[in-house]
């Protein structure tokens, strides 16, 4: 979950904010809104992929040392 939220957290402010353009100006493409969210999605997780990294290291750290303690 906690890897999940940026993501999809930043899809919805983007989605909410293009529709509210759209609405404005009355433009009704779908391409205004793919566009957008893939950008700043992509963007956040050059931005953050240090964080998933260490975060995910430490998941996996954790599930192999749950391995050692059961297999003892």
């Amino acid at each position: 979950m906690l890897l999940a939220a940026p993501p999809l957290i930043s899809l919805v402010v983007v989605g909410l904010l293009t529709q509210i353009v759209q609405t404005v100006t009355q433009l009704k493409d779908q391409s205004l809104t793919f566009i957008p969210k893939m950008a700043v999605t992509g963007g956040l997780m050059l931005i953050l992929l240090p964080w998933y990294i260490t975060e995910i290291k430490a998941y996996f750290q954790l599930i192999f040392n749950y391995m050692g303690i059961t297999t003892q």
